[in-house]
């Protein structure tokens, strides 16, 4: 029962950093990307990540993050739900956020609204039906719009790059050093392509605990995000792309990196 606890652990992490690992894509068509989540060579986990966009402009973005069956026989379940919904408001790009956490017997929702070009953020907690309003920096990145600019900038990018940005993660203000690498080969499900290493720190050893990934792979020649690396006290989580559809025809990146 402790080996699952510490798994339950493991997995929560990966829902929490489920936005961080969204497809950094531009979204131009429905997509739909399938990571396995592995501990110690384990699959514990699979994490699916879906965005459509429609005619309006308004884009939503979905993760799914349920335990694996070995798992659960183990007494730890989980499945959770992500939400991200972005559209145009009088104050411009409102981008709201709303989490349905079930973990065992543990339940609970949250959401909060930030207003990037107001400076505003409201949270609600609607299990104990509490709201909160946040002054938060005019620049600050939330996890979805941290990663998509990331994989636009680093698209056929051959020299490193060195960023301080603003992270706003779950209503919360914290500060971001980015920094990458030159291209390199990796293994992928799809064969061995360029990737670009990103890796993340921060004075503020609260924010890796709320499963921001401190190292992610990002392919060379799209702004697709390949692998993320999660430090934990257990350990390191990984994720890893298996499977990448758009408009519900698979792709292969690897394919793509060659044309």
């Amino acid at each position: 029962m402790r080996c699952a606890t510490r798994h339950l652990s493991l997995i929560r992490v990966l829902c929490l950093a489920g936005l961080s690992l969204m497809a950094c894509r531009a979204c131009a068509n429905d997509e739909l990307l399938e990571f396995e989540v592995t501990y110690s060579g384990m699959t514990i986990g699979t994490m699916k990540l879906a965005q459509v966009q429609t005619a309006d402009g308004t884009l939503t973005r979905s993760l799914h993050l349920k335990s694996s069956r070995w798992l659960a026989t183990m007494g730890a379940t989980i499945d959770d739900h992500i939400r991200s919904e972005t559209a145009r408001s009088p104050q411009g790009t409102c981008i709201t956020v709303t989490k349905d956490v079930k973990e065992n017997r543990f339940q609970r929702k949250e959401s909060f609204t930030f207003w990037p070009e107001a400076g505003i953020c409201m949270r609600t907690n609607r299990h104990q039906k509490t709201l909160e309003r946040i002054e938060i920096p005019k620049d600050a990145h939330d996890m979805f719009a941290l990663f998509l600019d990331l994989g636009k900038t680093l698209q056929h990018r051959n020299d490193p790059l060195t960023q301080e940005l603003t992270l706003i993660a779950d209503g919360k203000i914290y500060p971001l050093h980015v920094e990458s690498k030159a291209p390199e080969r990796i293994r992928t499900e799809a064969g061995k392509m360029q990737a670009i290493e990103v890796n993340l720190t921060s004075p503020s050893t609260k924010l890796f605990s709320k499963a921001v990934p401190k190292r992610a792979y990002f392919a060379a020649h799209l702004p697709l995000l390949l692998a993320a690396e999660i430090k934990t006290p257990f350990g390191t989580i990984h994720a890893a792309l298996t499977s990448w559809k758009v408009n519900g025809v698979e792709r292969t990146w690897a394919c793509d990196a060659a044309r």
